[in-house]
């Protein structure tokens, strides 16, 4: 293969992966959207008429995503393009979606709402990180995101009770799993980002980076933890600067 097609098919590859994160920037467009329509309409509900529809609507759409997931499955050996099979998995899958949404909202009612408006763009922005970066970038933002969440729950929850006592909980379950995730990286790095058949980090995984972020994470919790609620809002602040540093970091290794 020559320059020529190698450039061709890189454009190739660049303009399905632009596209993919379009539809998944629309779907969650679409998605708040709904939210917010089906807010308005609980506005003017009963309580009792809000629960029957909740109930309705999400058993209808996990219906509906079922079936489109089944036809999907039964379309994939009739299908040599796999086009119709791409599709009806995923509308499939966003209808499944909304029927999980509607489905919290039926637990938590008018609760829920502020936490799907966060919720809903930060899982479009990490499909675009998923897509467009480095992996381990990837794992890196999921990591300093779950730091950021525990600080945020640490800073606002912890004197209150029973939230009190499920933050700390989730303080010790935090520092477990990051020190877990350090020797889990120490074997990936010994086997060269391969964990059996399946490759997990890419060859040029920069693991200095990845063990020093995950100091520092876990440097942040035990420190916050030892000082106290106070400091928690601040060293959250600090860990999206980091995360701000990371992103202009794999940014430039990019161009």
């Amino acid at each position: 293969m020559n320059n020529q097609e190698v450039k061709v098919n890189t454009r190739k590859q660049d303009e399905v992966v632009t596209n993919r994160i379009l539809v998944v920037f629309s779907l969650s467009l679409l998605l708040l959207l709904a939210v917010l329509l089906i807010s308005r309409y609980m506005n003017s509900l009963s309580y009792y008429e809000t629960l029957t529809f909740c109930t309705i609507a999400s058993a209808s759409f996990g219906a509906i995503g079922a079936a489109l997931v089944i036809l999907a499955l039964i379309m994939y050996k009739k299908d040599a393009a796999g086009i119709w099979f791409k599709r009806l998995l995923m509308f499939g899958g966003f209808a499944l979606i909304v029927a999980s949404v509607l489905l919290y909202i039926r637990l938590y009612t008018f609760r829920s709402f502020s936490v799907l408006y966060v919720a809903i763009p930060i899982t479009a922005f990490l499909y675009m990180i998923f897509s467009i970066y480095q992996r381990d970038f990837f794992y890196q933002t999921i990591i300093a995101g779950c730091t950021a969440s525990t600080l945020y729950a640490f800073s606002r929850w912890l004197h209150y009770r029973p939230w009190g006592m499920i933050v700390h909980i989730t303080y010790i379950a935090a520092i477990t799993l990051l020190v877990a995730a350090v020797v889990f990286l120490m074997v990936l790095k010994s086997r060269k980002g391969t964990l059996g058949n399946i490759k997990l980090l890419p060859y040029n995984t920069n693991y200095h980076l990845m063990f020093s972020t995950l100091g520092i994470m876990l440097l942040t919790i035990v420190t916050v933890l030892s000082i106290g609620s106070g400091i928690a809002f601040w060293a959250m602040i600090g860990v999206f600067g980091y995360l701000f540093v990371l992103a202009v970091y794999y940014t430039i290794k990019l161009i």
